[in-house]
């Protein structure tokens, strides 16, 4: 098989631990984003979850700010869940974030809700979100839109009940704009990102079903344009490594046990340490969903896992692929850093000949 060039990346879902508090889970973010911008890495997002005890990547302009003041030239951003945003209001928080940090800010639009019912009708301030399919589209539309240096022009009915021009800009005098993205493992989003030759990025931390149609769909209808004459895409994958096989397994098995609680609606803490799960079985009702998860796991030492990862990206002709370094955490370990993280980063980007900056 042809050895296909890639790039790495990292995706983190923003968790945060037993014995950590939200500020400490930041300072592990903001460590590992140096740590990936160290080692090589192409951008960094984060993932965009609500109500989660697990998680704390609640919102992903502000955290990108962070982001972007903790680094220096790493792309930063992540997914930004579209039905919790006015598109205008959107535009205005990726406009500012564009003005402070130029050529830097990524915003990987999404139509699902990250979140429960209840929080997601709350966030919406009690308004229908867009759902998948003409409404979301036409929202994502709206937005790229607003990002214009010119902004949108409007008629509106003026004092004299005349047709009269008007104008919203998101932010005056930008001179670039963020680069957005399409979140998505239906065929629909792939369609989507395809149709406004937008960059495309497959979700496959969350599920490998339906990979090759989705991508094969992107290639197939996308529509150049002066911003990307290509397809671009990335897709993201959830990956474990330690110095030894074994050691890598044992850190996958926390992550295993509440991922299968995540989504089944059952997280009510944080994620657990990994001494906190060495003794506890895997309950037989997460068993089939654990067996499927790790069909898309990357688990090893580091040149298995690099061999894993540099294979699916052969498979699938993916250039850039997003890491969700999910390694539990040592008891032991500084609650503002997350090393089993951060081994998982350095490690696959030596292993897979990433050059660090200058």
């Amino acid at each position: 098989m042809a050895h296909y060039p890639i790039q790495l990346s990292v995706l983190d879902v923003g968790s945060i631990r037993t014995h950590q508090t939200a500020p400490q889970a930041f300072e592990a973010m903001l460590a590992l984003a140096q740590v990936a911008q160290a080692a090589g890495c192409t951008r960094y997002w984060v993932a965009e979850h609500h109500n989660a005890p697990s998680l704390v990547a609640y919102n992903t302009p502000l955290i990108t700010s962070a982001l972007a003041a903790a680094t220096r030239t790493m792309k930063v951003g992540g997914y930004v869940l579209l039905p919790h945003y006015p598109p205008l209001l959107l535009a205005e928080q990726l406009s500012t974030l564009e003005a402070l940090y130029p050529h830097r800010i990524n915003a990987c639009v999404g139509c699902t809700a990250g979140t429960d019912g209840v929080s997601a009708y709350l966030l919406r301030g009690g308004r229908p979100g867009a759902a998948p399919g003409d409404a979301y589209a036409a929202e994502v539309r709206e937005l790229l839109a607003l990002l214009q240096p010119e902004g949108v022009q409007f008629q509106v009915k003026g004092p004299d009940g005349q047709a009269q021009p008007f104008s919203v800009k998101a932010m005056p005098g930008v001179a670039s704009e963020p680069e957005v993205w399409v979140l998505g493992a239906s065929i629909g989003s792939a369609q989507l990102a395809a149709q406004l030759g937008l960059p495309y990025s497959f979700p496959y931390h969350v599920t490998g079903d339906g990979v090759k149609e989705a991508l094969k769909t992107y290639r197939k209808e996308f529509v150049p344009n002066e911003k990307h004459l290509q397809p671009k895409l990335n897709m993201s994958v959830i990956a474990i490594v330690a110095p030894t096989t074994e050691e890598a397994e044992r850190l996958a098995k926390g992550k295993s046990i509440g991922l299968a609680a995540f989504r089944s609606g059952e997280v009510k803490s944080a994620q657990m340490l990994t001494e906190e799960v060495d003794d506890m079985p895997i309950p037989l009702k997460y068993a089939p969903m654990v067996t499927n998860f790790r069909k898309t796991w990357i688990v090893g030492t580091p040149p298995a896992a690099a061999a894993k990862i540099q294979a699916l990206a052969n498979d699938l002709q993916v250039e850039e692929i997003l890491i969700n370094p999910s390694a539990t955490a040592y008891r032991s370990d500084d609650p503002n850093k997350s090393p089993t993280r951060e081994y998982t980063v350095v490690s696959l980007a030596q292993a897979l000949g990433i050059e660090a900056p200058g």
